[in-house]
């Protein structure tokens, strides 16, 4: 996909590929006679040719389509080298490395059936009269003869030369060994002694011997069946080190051509980033773009390993024929018929070879100059849209789409109270709950602590489990909460903070008012906070205010000054601190309020965002549908060579008529193609529902951050004028 392409793109082309209203210039319209033709109506529709060069954008920039044919990850300029199992410093380094392990195993013996014992000996200090003659073949006689004679008559090898007797010593023993070779109807040669010499002897079989005679049949067809199968190994040993030879040359080319291909993409982006931050619009750059794309054919470069790879592949072709034939000859050998086999089976898959043809052009400098306005231009641009589309079922990334993706709703950081589930309603259940219940002030709290330590907590944190009674926990205080025989005053107090719950707390046991025991410490809340108001808080000037329930179902409830409006007029040190008390909740309740409708905001935009993501990417899977069912045959898609979409198919127009059919129907087909589907809208009046709910977050935003809201959730000022009621 054209990943950064949104990073650098305007708004313009995603509206365009929708199919939206977007405002251009007259600068983008296409000139001259030629796009008059091209269109076949005196005034030309923007909004096709728009399109059509968005599309166009948007196929040339696609990275994806370059991975397609990706031959190596191409991350390094160098060819991956594969190290040599052989060295090539040895003296028989160019020979077959089966020849040379057949020579190593064999102790270059040909035949077993000839190493007999022999007890011959060679002295080279008493030479025999045949050893002096065999010696003076190679050296004459003279003083270069290599022999001496000695006081006694007798000829021995001349050792002042310690490398000429060692010469010597080997012709010696190598003539001696020709010699039980020659019955055995095999030709033992050997280097002579006369200079030095790195080679070994070496060994074959008496042809013209065995011809001569017929006892030698069976071992003259042994020795021509051991020929056919070195030549054949011979020409396998070739096979393979030129289809090696063919492969890495073939490696090499696809590798350079797949950077140079990925640096062609860099180069396209970079044309169309300068382009459009230079404010130039989609039709513009569209031109730019195939100008730049109809100069990478002829890049040097490409060209130049297009055609070693051409060169490669030429050589795979005829060494992989040469193998088929070899094959075909060795099948009449019924003597190699399973070995042949077993070979070619071997060789399967060095024969697999991918032929694809990867055109892969590489970059060239930033030229900002535009095609020619024709029919041409249109045609190459239409062509490979049209592709595209058909092979491109992803959408164009919008620069809003990670956010969408990776975006998590926030209704449910919002707690709220349901209070439909709850005896007790609550009133302020459509306040933020992190501010729904006002803390009690610090200064009521200290007055408390003051009188009291322990009527500081909840009142049911001192009713024991399963316990049937609460007593005052204040010291000298009698009050006590029988829970199976409430007072009648008490349940006058429950009664009234109980009014209209449907679930009766109480129950009459036997003429007592017992209490239901699920609602026990909500019973003994509710009654000992209004015992502490009227017996404890009463010289204080403090009162509780019931909220109704928790979501666990507890009571929920803060103590206050009984005259709060006098005390925050009142310009003392109480005042001051019951006017910062009142401040502290005011701004509290506003950031809980702007912190729900940022949120609330945030959502509404984030599903906006997210119903167009979803019908950018089913209306882009419509498009490829329906050109592959209505379009396909009329343009000739191709659709089985993907890596086609890299380049346009400059060669198909070339030539061609601007009237041509094969010139016209790609600008006809995308050009019905937008009338028939970008051009179609939704609903409508769930498009207007939708702006509307949008206008309505965006308000929200407005009012929070810039607007009213934004002083709102400031402090003010101390003063007692400031809460003067």
């Amino acid at each position: 996909m054209a990943e950064s392409l949104h990073e650098y793109a305007p708004l313009e082309l995603w509206d365009v590929l929708q199919g939206l209203p977007s405002e251009g210039g007259e600068a983008d319209a296409p000139e001259g006679a030629a796009a008059c033709l091209w269109f076949g109506i005196i005034k030309i529709s923007l909004v096709p040719c728009r399109a059509q060069m968005a599309n166009y954008i948007y196929a040339a920039l696609d990275s994806h389509s370059a991975d397609w044919t990706d031959y190596t990850s191409a991350s390094s300029e160098y060819v991956p080298a594969t190290p040599s199992s052989h060295s090539l410093e040895g003296a028989d380094a160019h020979v077959p490395s089966y020849i040379r392990a057949d020579a190593e195993n064999n102790g270059g013996i040909a035949d077993g059936r000839v190493a007999e014992a022999c007890g011959h000996t060679i002295d080279p200090w008493d030479l025999q009269l045949d050893e002096s003659v065999t010696i003076a073949t190679y050296l004459g006689l003279g003083a270069e003869s290599g022999m001496v004679v000695r006081n006694d008559g007798r000829v021995q090898l001349d050792a002042t030369n310690p490398w000429l007797f060692m010469r010597c010593v080997d012709c010696l023993g190598w003539t001696h060994f020709a010699e039980h070779l020659r019955p055995a109807c095999i030709t033992f040669w050997f280097p002579g002694p006369s200079s030095e010499y790195k080679s070994g002897p070496g060994m074959w079989w008496d042809e013209s011997r065995l011809r001569s005679r017929a006892q030698h049949l069976p071992l003259r067809l042994e020795v021509d069946a051991l020929e056919r199968a070195a030549e054949y190994n011979f020409r396998v040993w070739k096979f393979k080190k030129m289809l090696a030879l063919a492969q890495n040359g073939l490696h090499a080319a696809r590798f350079h051509l797949t950077r140079w291909r990925r640096d062609a993409q860099a180069a396209r982006k970079t044309l169309v980033r300068r382009m459009f931050e230079a404010g130039r619009g989609i039709v513009d750059t569209g031109r730019a773009l195939v100008h730049h794309m109809d100069q990478e054919q002829y890049d040097p470069t490409r060209l130049r390993w297009q055609q070693a790879r051409d060169e490669s592949r030429a050589m795979r072709r005829e060494w992989v024929t040469r193998k088929e034939r070899w094959a075909l000859i060795e099948l009449s050998n019924l003597v190699l018929i399973l070995a042949l086999l077993i070979f070619c089976s071997l060789q399967l898959t060095v024969m697999a070879a991918n032929d694809d043809d990867v055109v892969m052009p590489g970059p060239d400098e930033y030229v900002p100059t535009l095609a020619p306005d024709d029919c041409y231009t249109w045609a190459k641009a239409a062509d490979l849209a049209l592709r595209h589309i058909a092979l491109v079922e992803q959408p164009l990334r919008h620069r809003g789409d990670a956010s969408v993706e990776a975006y998590v709703r926030n209704t449910n950081l919002v707690a709220a109270c349901d209070a439909k589930k709850l005896p007790i309603l609550s009133y302020d259940a459509h306040v933020p709950a992190i501010v729904r219940v006002v803390k009690t002030p610090s200064f009521v709290n200290a007055d408390i602590e003051a009188l009291s330590t322990s009527l500081v907590r909840r009142p049911s944190d001192y009713l024991m489990a399963n316990a049937d009674a609460w007593r005052c926990p204040h010291h000298h205080c009698m009050f006590t909460v029988e829970l199976s025989s409430l007072t009648h005053e008490q349940h006058d107090i429950l009664r009234r903070a109980t009014a209209g719950v449907t679930v009766p707390w109480t129950f009459n046991a036997d003429g007592h008012i017992a209490v239901v025991g699920v609602y026990a410490r909500e019973v003994v809340d509710i009654v000992a906070l209004a015992h502490y108001e009227e017996h404890h808080f009463q010289r204080l000037g403090i009162r509780h205010v019931l909220h109704g329930q928790r979501e666990d179902g507890r009571i929920m409830y803060h103590w206050e000054p009984v005259k709060m409006k006098n005390l925050l007029d009142t310009n003392s040190v109480r005042g001051s601190q019951a006017r910062y008390h009142e401040e502290k909740c005011r701004v509290n309740m506003q950031r809980a309020l702007a912190f729900e409708a940022r949120l609330w905001a945030a959502d509404a935009l984030q599903a906006a965002r997210k119903e167009e993501y979803k019908g950018r990417a089913e209306a882009r899977k419509s498009l490829s549908q329906s050109v592959r069912a209505n379009y396909g045959a009329l343009v000739n898609l191709n659709l089985d060579r993907v890596d086609s979409l890299f380049e346009a198919r400059t060669a198909l127009f070339v030539g061609r008529s601007a009237m041509s059919s094969v010139v016209r129907r790609p600008m006809d087909a995308l050009t019905r193609l937008h009338g028939d589907i970008l051009n179609v809208g939704g609903d409508p009046v769930s498009a207007a529902v939708d702006r509307e709910r949008c206008a309505a977050a965006r308000e929200q935003q407005t009012f929070w951050d810039e607007g009213e809201g934004s002083e709102r959730v400031k402090r003010r000022g101390m003063a007692p004028g400031w809460f003067g009621v």
